[in-house]
């Protein structure tokens, strides 16, 4: 028995390793995000230009947009309305629970955030590094 582990124990433990390591790349994902760029036009109305992801799927008129790590922290806005620009969205947007934008972000009028956009799994971006 002693000379079977000894003999075979690195591999199997190997193969363990590998075993457990295809299982977290598989199940394991990370979010992506995308830059916004947010401008101020009114006490309660914005204007944001998003850089969409390639898989992304389109927000609509009336969805909640999330932009996080602005100047003012995490933000919650509602879409009224949608431009499609070459690169970009255009999206005018009114804030959920802000009743003065101006005050919220200290007397400016532009900063920056980032909206989720998706989740890509491990796997692939495993894969396309080993590609390369």
């Amino acid at each position: 028995m002693k000379s079977l582990i000894i003999r075979y124990g690195v591999f199997a433990i190997l193969a363990l390793m590998c075993i457990g390591l295809f299982f977290l790349l598989r199940t394991l994902s990370i979010r992506q995000k995308s830059p916004v760029q947010l401008f101020v036009t009114g006490p309660r109305t914005a204007r944001a230009y998003l850089t969409p992801a390639p898989d992304m799927l389109r927000p609509m008129t009336g969805d909640t947009l999330h932009i996080l790590q602005t100047a003012a922290g995490d933000m919650a806005f509602v879409i009224d309305c949608l431009a499609e620009e070459p690169g970009e969205l255009a999206l005018t947007l009114r804030p959920l629970d802000t009743p003065d934008l101006r005050q919220t972000l200290g007397g400016h009028t532009h900063t920056s955030g980032y909206v989720y956009t998706g989740r890509t799994p491990l796997m692939r971006l495993v894969l396309e590094k080993v590609k390369r």
